[in-house]
């Protein structure tokens, strides 16, 4: 018998139980629960899915039935089938005697017999534990209802917290064999404290069968004995020794254990099949009432008033609302029914309501922010074709939280916003934007330059580059924006983000719902049903701030290398601006970094980039690996040549036809007021086309124009790289290597930007 299964009691003469005849030890009693098995709706064996025994006997019923002679009821009874049986013997206490006396199991193998297509008994069952099995959906182990786990091996259904507590997984082989071990660890009491190890580990993917725990127990008992024999007989210092021996010991245990398995799986075998058969069948039939009951459900509830919440649900949330304890019983809805499941589905859609006004209000809060972007691309973009600067502009979180702004937009949803009703206060508000974030940017940058020419815009110096966070990656260029770029909108979800702040500093107030719609319009909301919860992000929308450039000390260290590259290339880093330097020509090398055979030419942003990844102790010695950062040598800055400087123009031309644009940047099209697009996203290991760009379609289907590639729009006008782009890498290599990629020119960026 197994101790982890309540067993069966033991019979009397008069009062016999299911199951309850002399079974081998190696079989698995059945003890059935005094369930009132009619009131359950299981189908007979031979009817289909809709025939579903659906009448109870009353008492007075089972009354007069008890009443008769006792010919006249064993006549009736040998009429019945396994399961009518079945429901009589739990019934009542009289019929349970009746029908459970060992001189009446002639009954059970008369119905047996009426009842057409069941399976042969199996020796290890009595008759009346065969029908128990065969009809019976309760757990044997809990009496917990719709119980689907059957196993292999055993006449034995479970639900499925008993399945998972009361078995364990094993991996069979093609015999259908337990496959254990190698038996090379069996000593002492290792076994008995980790029984998992016994088994060979199941690989991904494969069938998961599995045996009882009980009989891993008694199997782990015995080889436990075996191991403490060996022990004795070859002393502690054979704990790891002999292989053999084990093997050799244990060999007769496990054989026994294999052929009792194979045993029972072959008896089985039969019998769960088509019990599997007619749980399906079972289970097809409670699916189909479930939904039926549901739709009746459904359809009070629409005309209860509760239609929109509904559709918002949409299939998925249905299917989670349908789940619910007093939604998925499988019974017809009846009116006492309805009464008591409707509160709790009141409370479940009471949640739905507020999740779609939730979502509702933030519908409605987006599109017054287009509406107010509209307004403030009408007021930049003032005539085509749009250039650079005109994206350098502020955005609706800017002004969404301003007074004159808030009285347009925070209005009741039956008021209509159009741009026209901003067209008199954005001009001053976009004035006032302008000068106090140059001012801002003036009041951060000018005490790094240092000593400046009086006459020059500081803004406009080639030096005058800003920095976001604390220190860059370790050789990359993210972070660093020009003015007026900087005030791009950046498209990236990173750090540098200037119109983005930390949650834990400013988190929004939920009081003021217009405001918190606001500031967290990006987040992802909870969904209809309320299974995913409102993912609130670790940052929210603010407006425009400089609060995330980087430190004084990072940001000096960054300008100190733009000063020596501008100095290396003969310009006076006090004066020299931005537009001098990319119409300069000039390439430089560094000295300090170049082999043999590995000439490298930079560009003046490229040299400044390498400058700083690698030749800036204070920066790289926080961001690169210590074993660099012991390498670092000050950079030596030449010139190139001008024989190698026509070089490198030659090489331009060459590449200004089939050098493609980067990977996903951000183009724009100077023909519309805004749209935007990126270049289209690349495999990076094969360089094909993943993800296609959107600027083809748009300028051939919108504009008419016939399309080449990237590089002929970028040169002819068309098209521009976004200011938000602010990548710096360009360099060709020299000498008798091969040519590395230049930058991609245009109208509008004869120096070259990737």
């Amino acid at each position: 018998m197994h101790a982890d299964i309540s067993e069966s009691p033991k019979p009397s003469a008069d009062e016999p139980l299911l199951g309850a005849t002399t079974l081998p030890d190696d079989t698995l009693s059945l003890h059935v629960q005094p369930l009132p098995i009619l009131a359950q709706t299981l189908p007979k064996p031979c009817e289909t899915e809709s025939q579903v025994v659906e009448t109870i006997p009353s008492q007075e019923v089972l009354s007069t039935f008890l009443n008769m002679p006792l010919d006249i009821r064993w006549e009736i009874c040998r009429l019945l089938g396994p399961l009518e049986l079945l429901q009589l013997a739990r019934s009542s206490k009289e019929l349970r005697i009746f029908l459970l006396n060992r001189a009446h199991c002639q009954l059970w193998v008369l119905a047996r017999i009426n009842q057409i297509g069941l399976p042969e008994r199996p020796p290890s069952l009595s008759e009346p534990a065969f029908a128990n099995f065969l009809y019976s959906i309760t757990c044997e182990n809990c009496a917990a209802p719709d119980a689907w786990r059957l196993l292999n091996g055993h006449f034995l259904r479970l639900c499925e917290e008993c399945f998972e507590s009361k078995t364990i997984r094993y991996y069979p082989t093609a015999n259908n064999r337990l496959r254990l071990w190698p038996m090379h660890d069996l000593y002492g009491a290792h076994w008995a404290r980790k029984k998992k190890c016994l088994l060979e580990q199941e690989p991904e993917g494969t069938y998961a069968c599995r045996i009882l725990k009980a009989d891993l127990d008694e199997m782990c008992s015995k080889i436990k004995v075996l191991a403490n024999s060996l022990r004795a007989d070859t002393g502690e210092e054979a704990h790891h020794g002999d292989l053999e021996a084990v093997r050799a010991r244990c060999a007769p245990l496990l054989e026994d254990l294999q052929n009792k398995f194979r045993e029972s799986t072959a008896e089985t075998k039969g019998v769960l099949q088509w019990v599997r058969t007619q749980d399906q069948s079972r289970r097809a039939e409670q699916e189909r009432r479930r939904q039926q009951r549901f739709k009746a459900i459904v359809a009070r509830l629409e005309d209860l008033g509760w239609k929109e919440e509904i559709e918002y649900l949409g299939e998925k949330g249905l299917s989670t609302m349908s789940t619910l304890p007093s939604a998925s019983l499988p019974y017809d809805l009846t009116e006492t029914d309805w009464q008591d499941v409707y509160p709790g589905l009141c409370k479940f859609l009471e949640g739905v309501r507020e999740r779609l006004r939730d979502k509702q209000y933030r519908d409605l809060i987006t599109a017054r922010m287009e509406v107010l972007e509209k307004a403030l691309v009408a007021h930049y973009v003032k005539a085509l074709p749009r250039t650079p600067e005109m994206d350098c502009r502020p955005q609706p979180i800017d002004f969404a939280l301003t007074p004159e702004c808030r009285a347009i937009l925070d209005v009741p949803a039956s008021v209509s916003v159009t741009p026209e009703q901003f067209s008199s206060i954005i001009p001053p508000l976009a004035e006032k934007w302008d000068a106090e974030q140059r001012q801002a940017l003036l009041d951060y940058i000018v005490p790094l330059l240092g000593d400046i020419a009086d006459d020059v815009d500081p803004l406009r110096l080639a030096i005058a580059y800003f920095k976001t966070g604390g220190t860059t990656k370790w050789g990359s260029s993210d972070g660093l924006m020009r003015y007026p770029d900087i005030l791009a909108p950046s498209t990236r979800a990173d750090s540098y983000h200037l119109r983005r702040a930390p949650l834990n500093d400013n988190h929004p107030d939920e009081e003021d719902s217009y405001a918190y719609a606001v500031k967290t319009l990006y987040w992802r909301t909870a969904s209809p049903d309320g299974t995913d919860k409102e993912e609130k992000f670790s940052e929210v929308r603010v407006p425009y701030s400089l609060a995330r450039l980087a430190e004084p000390e990072v940001a000096r260290v960054l300008i100190e290398s733009f000063r020596r590259v501008v100095s290396a290339l003969g310009f006076n880093p006090a004066r020299a601006t931005f537009d001098e330097l990319q119409q300069c020509g000039r390439w430089l090398r560094c000295a300090a970094c170049e082999r043999k055979d590995d000439v490298v030419a930079f560009t003046w942003l490229s040299a400044a980039q390498h400058d700083r990844a690698w030749h800036c102790e204070d920066l790289s010695r926080r961001e690169c690996p210590p074993f660099l950062a012991r390498r670092l040598k000050p950079a030596e800055w030449m010139l190139v040549d001008e024989a190698e400087t026509a070089g490198i123009r030659t090489i331009l031309c060459q590449y200004g036809e089939t050098h493609p644009v980067a990977s996903g940047i951000r183009v724009s099209c100077s023909l519309c007021a805004d749209f935007n697009s990126t270049s289209g996203y690349y495999d990076p290991y094969g360089w094909s086309l993943s993800i296609p760009s959107e600027m083809p379609k748009h300028i051939m289907q919108t504009h008419g124009l016939t399309w080449k590639n990237f590089e002929e729009a970028l040169l002819n006008g068309v098209i521009y790289i976004h200011p938000s782009e602010h990548g710096t890498r360009s360099e060709i290599k020299l000498g008798s290597l091969t040519y590395g990629s230049p930058p991609v020119t245009s109208k509008d960026n004869p120096g070259g930007h990737w």
